[in-house]
């Protein structure tokens, strides 16, 4: 029988010792995360009276373009409420949510009818036809619920109306609908929101430029059209870089806003105003201000140079949205089973014949 040396048997032991400290570092570390993310607050006894739920915000969107960038008629569009809330600290049953819905500029009180039971999350979300939110105010509030009894409820919160848009100015060339080519480009803003900026081409050659924005403060803004696609550069442009400046509109409320313009400046086509040459075409939103004295608030890079692809489609912007590490057991398998095969390795070599 081969043995190991004193001194390769101390080698094997030093190595074993350390991968084994190893292994129980990371075998303790991932469960303890896991059990941080995973383990719910004690709920303390029924008797307790659990405070309203606080925080309750609401966000209402619009589905205006369907995947492929085409307008979605007004009669098949989906609204959408999104609800959130903050947690009640060290509570960790269910939450119930009520609805109320009536007539805008109703007067009567309010018909309350729950809608949603949740539990372990603060999110909620409710689907409705479009011109059911342009005819009726939705109002929702949030309360715990015990013994399938509800607690107080929260401050309520309630839709808005979209906002009708102006009449068409009438120094802008008329749009005649017979949409012939159209792009949607993303719209980013300094508060880290992505909103849409749509071009549609006419027959005639016009473009009508649409904006879709959600949740942009209630201020009045100046839109700007660059001869230039580069929106990190928008604050060195000069006047000879302008198409079209000072497109003024004001928004009054935090919902969608639907901005429309039109203009005869621009082409989606081959030509000389095309927004596809060699610079590229941005359109930057600005706030109170005249053109680029203003703040920016939002960019879109509507063709960038050079070489820009028929789509239009401007660089990514910033998600703010830090990476997730997934597959956490897998690495730790993998390094368990690098240090067993590492190992294995040393025994066998410590036990050949010297």
């Amino acid at each position: 029988m081969n043995l190991p040396s004193p001194r390769e048997g101390s080698r094997v032991a030093r190595f074993g010792a350390i991968a084994f400290a190893c292994c129980l570092v990371i075998g303790v570390a991932y469960p303890a995360n896991t059990r941080a993310q995973t383990t719910p607050t004690p709920v303390p006894s029924a008797a307790t009276p659990w405070p309203a739920p606080t925080g309750l915000r609401l966000e209402q969107s619009v589905q205006v373009t369907s995947p492929d960038g085409s307008f979605v008629p007004s009669a098949q569009r989906q609204a959408t409420s999104s609800l959130t809330w903050d947690a009640v600290p060290g509570f960790a049953g269910p939450y119930v949510l009520e609805r109320a819905r009536a007539a805008y500029g109703a007067t009567g009180p309010r018909q309350w009818e729950g809608f949603a039971t949740v539990t372990g999350t603060w999110f909620v979300e409710e689907p409705y036809p479009f011109l059911d939110l342009l005819a009726f105010q939705r109002c929702y509030r949030v309360a715990t619920a015990l013994d399938g009894l509800a607690g107080a409820f929260s401050t309520e919160v309630c839709t808005v109306a979209p906002p009708t848009s102006a009449p068409e100015p009438s120094a802008e060339p008329s749009f005649n609908y017979d949409v012939v080519r159209e792009v949607v480009v993303p719209l980013f803003g300094n508060d880290g929101r992505t909103h849409y900026v749509t071009l549609s081409q006419d027959t005639a050659g016009v473009v009508r430029v649409r904006l879709s924005l959600f949740d942009f403060t209630p201020l009045t803004y100046n839109i700007v059209l660059f001869r230039r696609g580069d929106c990190s550069q928008t604050a060195n442009y000069g006047p000879e870089d302008v198409i079209r400046p000072n497109v003024s509109f004001t928004v009054d409320s935090v919902a969608l806003v639907v901005q429309f313009f039109n203009t005869g400046s621009i082409t989606l086509t081959a030509g000389p105003k095309s927004i596809y040459d060699a610079d590229g075409t941005s359109l930057a939103v600005y706030r109170p201000g005249s053109g680029g004295t203003g703040l920016l608030a939002a960019c879109a890079v509507l063709a960038g140079p050079p070489g820009a692809p028929d789509t239009g489609t401007g660089p990514a912007g910033p998600s703010g949205v830090r990476p997730r590490y997934r597959d956490k057991g897998a690495v730790v398998a993998a390094a368990m089973l690098a240090t067993a095969a590492g190992l294995f390795a040393m025994h066998r070599r410590a036990r050949r014949p010297t």
